[in-house]
């Protein structure tokens, strides 16, 4: 019975486990869901808002751009309406200036100088005033630099005749073309901080696979074979004494070591045999030591386990009766809660059927009652009709008649006596019966107390006397 208890025991563990875990993967299926939706929900709300900063951006570069070339174009047709100010002389400031007009004036003016002492500074050499000194100038300059100043030949320079017009719409053009790139610039223009790093995460995300590298091939020896095959001896030689020497080195640390192992493999065969008697010996108690010592361990080992087992068996179920009262009293509180929902629902319904119920009756009561109102006048007013119609016509001239007997003063006085007079002596007829009836049992009362009376007083009198009055 304890096994198949233990059996059954375990295949229900085994059935809440797999009900727990499925519970567990679809309340993390639940929680990665809802983190996904999260998720998604904040990428649309960045994204949505970077789409409006964006916009925001282009607008304002729009705009600003918009007033930019608003500007320009002010600015252009300032500048063709603008004229030239013609400022005062300073004649103060052009005498202390010795770089001014007044000391070096301009040609194109028509003026050579406004100095009228100039002609004593200018430079008159005597050479340049006489033939005969010119040949000698002539003579004394090399000749190599004449021919060379006469084998040069420059090109003649046209000078074109530009108006003021052509520099004018040469200034605008240029200006419009300025314009234009600074719009196409705009355009053009550099991509944000997020989006350069969104590129990047996209560049990562959209790697290549590795390429694999060529295969390397090994160029050939560029040296004689022999030598490098001698080479290699020598080195094999080289590493081989290495070896030598620490195996040298380790046999002298070790040497102790190695005598030690000597002297054991230098004893004779009676020791060995003594040895092994007494390793026998000590194995076997040894042996017998580890059996009882793991004996008891093993017995100690399963009471253990037993109890542990037992442990966890109680354990399992005290969770199993845990969770079976908490599921109880979750499924008692969801159940009272959907009770009281359900009354008040039901409450609430009686309620509004029972307002929809009075507002029915007393619509409908107000309307019987306007309408036998309606009714009821419409039947007066008929009728009234009808009586002052019958009045009018046939009953006039006997009420008139009935109404004229009537009003005489013999009817009036008549009249009064029948309703007044009569009506108050029947009144007073009527309260005079009631007192004598009322008096009718005062009396006999009366009468019977002193008939009492008289017959004690003869009683008394009888038995003794009456006692004096005094």
């Amino acid at each position: 019975m304890s096994e198949q208890e233990l059996r059954d025991w375990n295949v229900r563990e085994e059935q809440i486990f797999e009900v727990q875990q499925e519970k567990l993967a679809n309340f993390e299926a639940g929680l990665r869901a809802d983190a996904e939706e999260r998720e998604l929900h904040w990428d649309e709300r960045i994204e949505t808002q970077r789409q409006i900063k964006l916009t925001e951006k282009d607008k304002e570069i729009s705009q600003i751009q918009r007033r930019r070339i608003k500007a320009l174009r002010k600015l252009s047709e300032a500048r063709k309406t603008v004229e030239a100010k013609k400022e005062p002389r300073d004649i103060v400031s052009e005498y202390a200036d010795h770089g001014s007009e007044v000391y070096a004036p301009l040609t194109r003016n028509g003026f050579i100088t406004r100095d009228k002492l100039a002609h004593q500074y200018e430079t008159r050499p005597r050479q340049l005033e006489s033939l005969d000194g010119l040949l000698e100038l002539e003579r004394s300059d090399p000749a190599a630099k004449i021919l060379e100043a006469s084998a040069i030949k420059r090109p003649p320079k046209t000078k074109l005749k530009v108006g003021y017009k052509e520099r004018q719409d040469r200034r605008l053009q240029t200006e419009l073309n300025r314009t234009d790139a600074a719009l196409r610039a705009a355009k053009l223009a550099k991509p944000s901080e997020k989006e350069q790093k969104e590129q990047l995460l996209a560049a990562y995300r959209d790697t290549k696979p590795i390429e694999r590298p060529p295969t390397p091939s090994v160029m050939p020896p560029s040296h004689d074979e022999e030598v490098e095959m001698a080479s290699i001896l020598l080195q094999r030689l080289l590493r081989g004494r290495a070896m030598q020497n620490q195996m040298f080195e380790g046999k002298e640390r070790r040497l102790e070591l190695i005598k030690e192992l000597r002297t054991d493999e230098d004893l004779t065969v009676e020791d060995l045999e003594e040895e092994g008697a007494e390793e026998a010996e000590a194995n076997a108690k040894t042996d017998r030591m580890e059996s009882v010592l793991g004996l008891l361990i093993s017995s100690q080992l399963d009471e253990m386990s037993k109890e542990r087992r037992r442990y966890c068996e109680e354990r399992r179920i005290a969770e199993m009766v845990a969770e079976a009262e908490r599921t109880r009293r979750m499924r008692e509180a969801e159940e009272t809660g959907r009770r009281h929902r359900e009354l008040e629902a039901r409450k609430e319904a009686q309620e509004r059927f029972r307002q929809i119920m009075l507002v029915h009756n007393s619509s409908a009561a107000s309307y019987l009652e306007d309408l036998c109102g309606d009714v009821i006048n419409q039947v007066a007013a008929d009728q009234a009709r009808a009586e002052a119609e019958l009045k009018h016509g046939r009953l006039g001239e006997l009420f008139d008649r009935l109404e004229a007997r009537h009003s005489s003063h013999r009817a009036i006085a008549g009249d009064l006596v029948q309703n007044f007079v009569l009506p108050e002596v029947e009144r007073q007829q009527e309260r005079r019966a009631a007192r004598v009836e009322a008096r009718k049992f005062g009396n006999a009362a009366r009468r019977a107390l002193s008939s009492v009376t008289d017959k004690v007083e003869q009683i008394l009198a009888q038995e003794g006397g009456l006692p004096d009055e005094s």
